[in-house]
């Protein structure tokens, strides 16, 4: 399939995660909408090619509403001293990611890009 191509990108909203949605949405030509799913309300975009995905449940990704996708990055973490508890940290830093993972394949991505520590 020829571009421009959907990224879905989970984390967009922190360091690496936002870096990497500016970089896609400054190539239009390759990247057509890069949709973010966020917890909260959605940010204001500052592309017309970035689409928040507000309120989303990170503990029950429902594929339906993230795609189709062609492509999903990952970039979803935290530190231990954030979370507060190892069950918390590994939540977090393992089960979200993985979740992520199993919806951006559910929902149609044929590549996967993931960040981690």
């Amino acid at each position: 399939m020829p571009p421009p191509y959907t990224a879905l990108v989970f984390g967009g909203t922190g360091a690496s995660g936002s870096a990497l949605v500016a970089a896609l949405a400054s190539k239009p030509e390759t990247w057509g909408p890069v949709i973010v799913p966020v917890r909260g309300d959605a940010p204001p975009s500052t592309s017309a090619t970035v689409r928040f995905l507000p309120r989303t449940d990170f503990t029950r990704l429902d594929p339906s509403t993230l795609g189709p996708v062609d492509a999903a990055f990952i970039c979803l973490g935290t530190t231990r001293a954030a979370c507060g508890t190892a069950e918390a940290f590994e939540a977090a830093d393992l089960h979200a990611p993985a979740a992520a993972a199993a919806a951006a394949v559910a929902a149609g991505a044929r590549s996967l890009g993931l960040v981690s520590a």
